[in-house]
């Protein structure tokens, strides 16, 4: 939910979702993988779409959701595909 709610058109909502979404990764235990391949897509998705240098306050909370989430990505990057959008 906090992953649809990071595209809403509402500022607020958009805010709050990434902010929200940076501090669940830490709390998501790196060797008991709370979260599958799929869930941290949509967390990696949601924060990259919000780095916008037209809104430097939610591109620093992405920044920061992305930095926390990063640790959970390693099966991700072996991912062409997902690879490349992350980079």
């Amino acid at each position: 939910m906090m992953a649809n709610n990071a595209t809403n058109e509402d500022y607020k909502f958009r805010l709050a979702a990434v902010q929200t979404l940076g501090y669940t990764m830490e709390f998501i235990d790196l060797y008991e993988r709370s979260l599958n391949n799929s869930q941290i897509g949509r967390v990696l998705h949601s924060t990259i779409l919000n780095i916008d240098s037209q809104n430097l306050e939610l591109t620093k909370i992405a920044i920061q959701a992305l930095g926390r989430a990063i640790p959970l990505t390693q099966e991700n990057f072996a991912v062409d595909d997902q690879r490349a959008f992350i980079i």
